[in-house]
């Protein structure tokens, strides 16, 4: 009996040790480390946008090196091995196929959506983490009407429909309450200080894409921007593009010591977060530099610089691993239209900037001075000669290597995958209160701010994908969008407020059939402003067309009541004047 009773009592002891064993490891220590990466960032003052769960770095590498400046001149290159397909399936599984089942970017959307089908990549899956698709002929330029350039070396084919890659530095893509741009209190300090930026946009006219980038600032709670050049006509591109930089520079030369500036272009850039994130990131990303660094967007290709160029040969590698994409990773694809898909960005892109006034100052009267001695047929573009100065390394400048700030599209759309706002949280909103955003899944980054240089025709596909698209029958959104329709706008340098209205008119953003309207007209002033301006600046050669310009402007103001009655003004007329899209 003894015995038994022993045997009975060694048998509970080694149950109720099971037990404890078995309690311990759900709640040791390490386990609720886990659970706790999940949760989102809280400091709303200083903290970027993203986190860095710890879930999700068990199979994954990390592709990102933190090096100061965002990965900038400072950074060494990272050699973890890429994360694979293979690893996207055992880290994501059934949840994230469904996620991603409901992400095809290239099935039709809503109205002005084009579909584009996607060819086959030439590089297997395993080996790479963004496949190719088509791309548009490098060789060929647009120019806008303010003498923007944007190489054509866009993807044709829409962002990606594999699953998106187990992340390190996996983002919490909830963004933080948005702040009204003049509640200045609100914004991340520097020196104690809000921070005190200018928002600049280079632009001499509207147009229907600057319209759609104007509502998505505003809807992100940017300031009311600054246009430089408002108004202004050139003879020819040249002439455009030497008056961009140096309309900048004289801008710049306005502001105080103390204040930074944020110059984007104003016909291809949307905003996705809002703009106290985005100035959060600026200042966390910057600090190890004391925030005297100019920062610009990142292309994988250097353009239009030559090859030899200090441009293009003379800057810092890139900080993201040496086999990102795979063996094929900083070569040359083998389709033409495809070649520079596999390379890591690292070379300037001037239509996205951030910085410090005093540091920019130094940039631009370097270039100002460059291009305006140049020979006029040698002007190609604004950016080669900003570029060239990055390639000297004498000034605080630096490029966004891994899209924390900025978004460049060219060569780039398949690093691109949208993304719910709290895949990365627990437990997940309902799904009609999640938000959709694009997400680089190369460098596990989600950036404010998308810059679509190249060819345009991405903008259309994928503006019905974008949170406010999507959510446009929501109340709040709606109230917004009455907000910017009623009180948006922008400024000219002299300080004078245009109003939406005057702006865009009464285009609707999210139906391009009433951009018709904005476009007939704007060709319209354009021919009488031709016609106008000649007979002055005859009569007064010594002086320049801008000049001229300004003595048409009473003129051309009288002509807008013929115009208006030859172009629709509401888009309910222009619904009927224009066929659907």
């Amino acid at each position: 009996m003894r015995t038994a009773s022993s045997r009975r009592l060694l048998i509970a002891s080694l149950a109720a040790l099971v037990f404890v064993v078995l309690i311990w490891s759900l709640v040791s220590p390490a386990s609720l480390a886990g659970t706790a990466a999940h949760a989102p960032a809280t400091d709303d003052t200083q903290q970027p946008v993203t986190a860095a769960p710890a879930a999700y770095l068990e199979k994954g590498t990390s592709p990102v090196a933190s090096t100061g400046v965002l990965g900038g001149a400072s950074a060494q290159p990272v050699t973890e091995q890429p994360i694979t397909e293979q690893t996207v399936t055992e880290q994501f599984g059934a949840e994230q196929a469904a996620v991603d089942a409901s992400t095809d970017l290239n099935a039709p959307a809503d109205r002005n959506t084009v579909s584009v089908e996607v060819p086959p990549s030439e590089v297997p899956a395993s080996e790479i983490v963004a496949p190719a698709t088509a791309l548009a002929d490098s060789k060929d330029t647009t120019v806008d009407g303010n003498g923007n350039d944007d190489s054509d070396d866009s993807l044709a084919g829409s962002g990606s429909t594999e699953p998106a890659p187990p992340l390190d530095n996996a983002p919490t893509l909830t963004t933080t309450a948005a702040a009204t741009a003049d509640d200045s209190n609100s914004l991340p300090l520097i020196g104690g200080k809000p921070i005190d930026v200018a928002f600049l946009m280079p632009l001499s006219s509207t147009h229907f894409n600057f319209c759609r980038s104007l509502y998505t600032a505003l809807m992100n709670d940017y300031p009311k921007p600054t246009l430089v050049n408002w108004g202004k006509r050139f003879k020819n591109p040249a002439q455009g593009r030497v008056h961009k930089i140096s309309g900048i520079d004289q801008y710049l030369h306005r502001l105080s010591d103390d204040k930074f500036a944020f110059i984007l272009d104003g016909y291809d850039v949307w905003y996705q977060i809002p703009y106290r994130d985005f100035l959060s990131r600026f200042v966390e990303s910057t600090k190890a530099d004391n925030h005297e660094v100019v920062v610009f967007g990142a292309d994988k290709k250097c353009w239009p610089n030559e090859p030899d160029s200090a441009a293009c040969v003379n800057v810092p590698k890139s900080p993201l691993p040496t086999d990102v994409y795979g063996p094929q990773t900083d070569k040359l694809f083998s389709v033409y239209r495809q070649q520079y898909i596999n390379f890591r960005p690292r070379w300037l892109n001037s239509g996205n900037i951030i910085g410090p006034v005093q540091g920019m100052r130094e940039i631009y009267d370097q270039a100002n001075y460059s291009i305006t001695h140049a020979p006029p047929d040698q002007v190609f573009s604004d950016q080669m000669y900003i570029a060239e100065i990055y390639g000297e390394q004498k000034l605080k400048m630096t490029v966004d290597f891994t899209s924390e700030l900025f978004q460049t599209m060219t060569f780039s759309h398949k690093d691109i995958t949208f993304l719910e706002d709290d895949l990365f949280t627990f437990p997940r909103k309902a799904p009609e209160d999640r938000r959709w955003y694009a997400f680089n899944r190369v460098t596990s980054k989600l950036a404010p701010i998308l810059h679509f240089n190249g060819p345009k025709e991405h903008m259309d596909e994928w503006w019905p994908k974008m949170w406010w698209y999507k959510e446009r029958e929501n109340p709040a959104v709606i109230e917004k969008s009455k907000q910017i329709y009623e009180t948006g706008g922008a400024y000219d340098e002299d300080g004078n407020f245009i109003s939406w209205s005057d702006l865009c008119m009464n285009v609707d953003v999210n139906d391009a059939r009433t951009g018709k309207i904005l476009e007939d007209r704007k060709a319209a002033q354009e021919e009488a402003a031709k016609k106008l301006v000649a007979p002055v600046a005859a009569a007064a050669p010594a002086e320049s067309i801008p000049e001229a310009q300004t003595k048409a402007v009473e003129v051309v103001s009288q002509a807008q009541i013929e115009i208006a009655q030859v172009v629709p003004e509401t888009p309910g007329e222009a619904a009927q004047a224009a066929p659907a899209a």
